[in-house]
C-alpha cells in the first residue's frame, strides 16, 4: 500500500504569472481604473490635465469615448431643439398639420439636427421654402400652405425654479401657394 501526502490545506492565494486569477483581476483594475476615470469625469474633475504628454492623450482618449464628459440636465451649452409646422389647406377648406421634428423616427432626429444647425445662420426662408416644395409635391391635393418654425425653448434651471416652464416659441412664419399653368395665356 502506498500512501500519498495530502496536499497542504491551506494554499497560497496570491496570484502569479500563470496562475488562473491573474486576467480576472488584472481586467478588474482596467475597469476599475475606467470607472474612476468616468467619475472624474462627471465632477469635471481632471488631475491629468498638467501631465503633459500623457495628460493629452488622457483627455483625448476622454473626449472620445465620451467619458470626460457629465451629461448634466438643464446644460447651458445645449441648444433649444427646432419644431416645423405644415399646415395643408385644400380649395375645399379642408385642413391638416403635419409635424416635422418633434417624433423619435431616424427623419425627424436628422430634421432636428439640420434645423438646429441652420438657425445658427439666417437661412429661415430657405429652409421653409425647400418644406414647402417637398409638402406641396407629396401632398397634391393641397394648394396652399403654411410653414412655421418654433423653437421648444426650454429654461435654465434658475428659471425652472422660479416657475417658468418650456415653451414653443414660433420664430418664423410664411405661407406658400401653387403657381396657376397659364397654358393658353395670351402673352401681348
Amino acid at each position: 500500500m502506498s500512501f500519498r501526502r495530502p496536499p497542504p490545506r491551506f494554499q497560497d492565494e496570491t496570484p502569479v504569472a500563470g496562475h488562473p486569477a491573474a486576467p480576472h483581476y488584472a481586467l478588474l483594475a482596467v475597469l476599475g481604473g475606467y470607472l474612476l476615470f468616468v467619475l472624474c469625469g462627471a465632477f469635471t474633475y481632471a488631475p491629468w490635465i498638467g501631465w503633459g504628454r500623457l495628460g493629452g492623450a488622457v483627455s483625448t482618449f476622454g473626449d472620445l469615448s465620451g467619458a470626460r464628459y457629465s451629461f448634466g440636465f438643464f446644460a447651458p451649452d445645449i441648444p433649444n431643439p427646432v419644431v416645423a409646422v405644415v399646415t395643408y389647406r385644400t380649395p375645399e377648406g379642408e385642413t391638416w398639420e403635419e409635424v416635422f421634428g418633434a417624433g423619435t423616427r431616424e427623419l425627424d432626429h436628422r430634421l432636428t439636427t439640420m434645423m438646429t444647425f441652420f438657425t445658427v445662420v439666417d437661412t429661415d426662408n430657405l429652409h421653409a421654402t425647400a418644406l414647402a416644395a417637398y409638402a406641396l409635391g407629396h401632398h397634391p391635393e393641397a394648394d396652399q400652405i403654411d410653414v412655421s418654425l418654433k423653437c421648444h425653448r426650454l429654461p435654465s434651471m434658475e428659471e425652472f425654479r422660479n416657475g417658468i416652464r418650456p415653451s414653443d416659441d414660433e420664430y418664423y412664419w410664411a405661407r406658400f401657394g401653387r403657381r396657376v399653368a397659364l397654358d393658353n395665356a395670351i402673352v401681348e
